[in-house]
């Protein structure tokens, strides 16, 4: 308080000395006149209203018509009943007076654009919270706590009518009511209390109603309307993203079911009918069974078993009800136990197991994992020469175990590579080899279940190369003999 004073009396007496200085100098030269005097004058009252105000020009101005009156205005003295000292005083006073005001609503539009540059700049912010707060429908109370965080308000309550839910932020958000949110958002009508620093508006433009109320210092209503009117933007911009993506799982739900009775009916119908007529020739033969005819029902059957495990399987994925049960193990273990498994099915391949010497142990669900590498085998197997080999190797690196399953077969086209791990897919030769089209879209959910990756590098008549990763903190790095 006492600087501020100090500081205003300085700018008083700076201002009459100035004024007075111009007198005193112009007076000492005989080349100034009264009409250079003045115009001297007027300039230095323009600059100290437009410096420092209106109080500092209005005594500047009547120090400087004093002192132009005594030492320039005939009779010399102080002669106020004369016309000319009234004239000139008034010109003073009137420069003063434009000048000031002038300044002053120069400084007053400058301190509105700053304002509204800045209340710009903190919706920007705001709108830029509330969009990367996914998702908004679900933390209906960050709302508050991201408009006290751009606005830095003494507080911050939002209701919300469609949840009937008040949510609040700040130190001071405690004194706004609930009921008078309630009665905003009910009313539509907007509420004002300077005296308790209370400022309520309803966010009337949503699917519901509601209300926006802040405690504290506010440059305008306007300002909290269009706060209010962001927030429901954004929320009905994040209702309707949500009922367009739960419009578009649903239309995706109904393609897959679809999808998946056409498979089904296709590849079920086969080994039944095989199925059919083998218990149908057997039954014509009376007590002679025909091993070649039951050989064909035990086969028919165990592709009927993996289409329903599949089928099962897929659907346990795609609902995220798949748990992970792991523990460490070592890889040539799991490779030697998928190798005994599919012991009849690999009885007419040479199998070569290649491996790096003391591999870590990874930690993985092993039956997962198992099936993972049986499916790599049995396509490996599938879609490569009959008595063909196939190599399964495992390597080490820094953040990875990589297990590669090699084949002979007639290699996938570039544009395929990464199809073939989507449901339901099937390349060109697909027709030709029985299946769903589920089995490597199971490996891929399985193998990214455990933070790891699934791959196939292949060229057309070369063969392919399937790899997935395990993580056992090293990085993938696979040697150039893996990769085509």
């Amino acid at each position: 308080m006492v600087q501020h004073r100090l500081k205003q009396f300085l700018r008083i007496a700076s201002s009459v000395g100035i004024t007075s200085g111009i007198v005193v100098v112009c007076q000492s030269y005989s080349h100034f006149n009264a009409t250079t005097t003045a115009l001297a004058m007027v300039l230095a009252i323009l600059l100290i209203a437009t410096r420092w105000g209106f109080g500092e020009a209005i005594l500047a101005s009547i120090a400087g018509g004093l002192g132009f009156d005594y030492f320039f205005l005939p009779p010399r003295g102080i002669g106020i009943e004369e016309p000319q000292y009234w004239v000139a005083q008034i010109t003073f006073l009137a420069t003063a007076i434009i000048g000031s005001r002038l300044s002053t609503n120069a400084k007053r539009r400058a301190a509105e654009a700053h304002l509204r540059r800045e209340e710009v700049e903190r919706l920007n912010n705001l709108q830029r919270l509330i969009y990367g707060d996914h998702p908004v429908l679900t933390n209906l109370h960050r709302i508050p706590e991201l408009i006290e965080e751009a606005f830095a308000f003494g507080g911050v309550a939002c209701y919300f009518g469609g949840v009937e839910e008040l949510h609040r932020c700040g130190p001071r958000a405690s004194l706004i009511p609930a009921d008078l949110a309630r009665r905003v958002a009910s009313t539509r009508e907007v509420f004002v209390d300077k005296d308790r620093g209370l400022r309520l508006v309803p966010m009337t433009h949503g699917k519901s109603g509601g209300s926006l109320g802040v405690h504290g210092s506010v440059s305008s209503v306007t300002l909290l309307h269009t706060v209010a009117n962001l927030v429901v933007a954004e929320l009905e911009r994040a209702r309707t993203l949500k009922e367009a993506q739960e419009a578009e799982a649903a239309r995706r739900s109904e393609a897959l079911k679809s999808v998946v009775l056409d498979a089904l009916a296709h590849d079920l119908k086969t080994p039944l009918t095989a199925i059919k007529a083998a218990v149908t020739c057997l039954l014509t033969q009376e007590l002679n069974p025909n091993r070649e005819l039951l050989s064909v029902i035990n086969e028919e059957t165990d592709l009927l078993n993996q289409l329903v495990g599949e089928t099962i399987d897929i659907a346990r994925i795609e609902a995220g009800s798949i748990q992970l049960e792991k523990d460490r193990y070592d890889i040539k273990a799991l490779i030697d136990a998928a190798l005994e498994e599919m012991e009849q099915v690999l009885a007419s391949r040479p199998i070569q197991v290649q491996s790096q010497v003391d591999l870590p142990q990874v930690e993985f669900d092993f039956s997962l994992v198992k099936q993972v590498l049986k499916q790599l085998l049995d396509n490996a197997v599938k879609y490569s020469p009959a008595g063909s080999p196939v190599t399964i190797s495992c390597e080490s690196s820094s953040d990875s175990i990589v297990v590669h399953v090699v084949d002979t077969g007639a290699g996938i086209p570039e544009k395929q590579q990464e199809q073939i791990f989507e449901r339901f897919y099937r390349g060109k030769s697909g027709g030709e080899v029985p299946g769903t089209g589920m089995g490597l879209a199971i490996a891929k959910r399985i193998v990214e279940a455990h933070n790891g990756r699934i791959w196939v590098s292949s060229r057309p008549g070369m063969g392919s190369v399937f790899h997935f990763s395990l993580p056992s903190g090293q990085e993938v790095a696979l040697s150039a003999a893996k990769q085509f």
